[in-house]
């Protein structure tokens, strides 16, 4: 493997950059803050002569909205990878290859609750078990001059090449509202999306159902089995309300395995992209929010509507994960749910229009993200083109 890299790493440098070559990657594919900038460039007649291309991971498509496609690791794959000037990329590209010549802009994919990197306040072994991952992104984005700081704890960067501009998949949360109708989702008088996060991926224990150390959940979902699935939906429907679950890309689902149910709806990338629409024009359609330690909720503060956390299993995260906050709760403006019980309190508060953590959400924007002018693709553009 060192070989490899080695060898990319020296192709890189000897063969010349086309700074009118662009390169996107993301994963899932198509989406989230690389197609957000795709987007805005795509749309702007400065870049009307430039090439942009993207690389797949799951998906072998020849174009995507007209612009050339190539599947990672292959041999066209590197050949416009060696030719790039700019890649943008959510996860990292060929990590340790790039060249000197080249602007590889790490938009990453949230915000992180969660220990990312190389940084935990409060896992040691955590980071034991990623020391020896490196990067090699020339900038980093954040939503806010504290998470400029915590980025550039956990990408080993200097903080000032970790740019302040906002995620660029932000933008999105207020556009999108056709985006029901294209899931083929009624619409009802109130929508909660709900993002669970992923637990511990890949191990056998995740595979079997179970998110870790005994936590075990009927469909893979926290609170939600059998049983309490018609209570909720009762009640969803009693209210004339509806409730989405969108699955994270990385945990073990079998949709077909999930009961159908008149007002909860479950969501998957592969739906997304599908019905060509992005998670946070979903997100867009939404009355509030309810999520657990996934940085979605950070993003959402920019819409100034009700939140909550599920969090049932925050020890057992803890000791598996870590944060990079020793105190996460007071991180998370909203309610917090430990049980099926206090789930359909918040679905309540919601329908009734009550809103108590209004001043808490208001103050964790002005901390963790700080942009709401539905500007931060045209940020992260205008620095990174105009930086010569």
């Amino acid at each position: 493997m060192k070989f490899k890299i080695q060898a990319i790493r020296i192709l890189n440098s000897i063969i010349p950059k086309n700074k009118k070559v662009l390169l996107f990657t993301s994963n899932p594919d198509f989406a989230d803050n690389s197609a957000a900038i795709f987007k805005t460039i795509s749309e702007d007649e400065k870049f009307a002569d430039y090439k942009l291309f993207w690389i797949t991971r799951e998906l072998s498509l020849r174009k995507y909205k007209g612009y050339k496609c190539y599947k990672i690791n292959s041999i066209k794959s590197f050949v416009v990878y060696f030719r790039a000037k700019y890649i943008f990329t959510t996860h990292g590209l060929y990590y340790g290859t790039s060249s000197r010549s080249q602007i590889k802009v790490g938009l990453w994919h949230g915000m992180p609750l969660k220990s990312l990197g190389a940084y935990s306040a409060n896992n040691e072994n955590y980071l034991k078990s990623i020391e020896s991952e490196k990067y090699d992104f020339k900038y980093m984005i954040a939503t806010s001059p504290l998470y400029r700081e915590i980025m550039a704890k956990c990408f080993r960067m200097n903080e000032k090449d970790i740019l302040v501009t906002g995620l660029p998949r932000n933008d999105e949360l207020f556009y999108g509202k056709d985006s029901l109708e294209k899931l083929s989702i009624p619409v009802n008088e109130k929508t909660l999306c709900w993002l669970p996060t992923y637990r511990n991926p890949g191990s056998e224990d995740r595979l079997n159902g179970i998110y870790q150390q005994g936590v075990d959940y009927e469909y893979g979902i926290p609170l939600v089995n059998s049983e309490t699935l018609i209570i909720l939906n009762d009640l969803l429907k009693k209210e004339h309300m509806n409730l989405i679950i969108k699955i994270h890309g990385m945990q073990v689902f079998d949709k077909n395995k999930f009961p159908i149910t008149s007002n909860i709806f479950v969501v998957t990338n592969n739906d997304l992209y599908e019905s060509d629409i992005q998670l946070y024009n979903l997100l867009a359609c939404s009355d509030a929010l309810i999520t657990d330690y996934s940085s979605v909720y950070i993003d959402y503060l920019a819409t100034d509507k009700p939140m909550a956390f599920v969090i049932d299993d925050i020890n057992e995260y803890g000791n598996d994960r870590g944060f990079v906050f020793n105190n996460p709760l007071d991180y998370m403006p909203g309610m917090k749910i430990h049980s099926f019980d206090e789930f359909i309190q918040f679905i309540m508060t919601v329908r009734q229009n009550k809103d108590e953590y209004k001043q808490v959400r208001q103050s964790a924007r002005d901390t963790l993200n700080i942009f709401t002018d539905k500007k931060n693709s045209r940020r992260v553009i205008d620095f990174v083109f105009d930086k010569k």
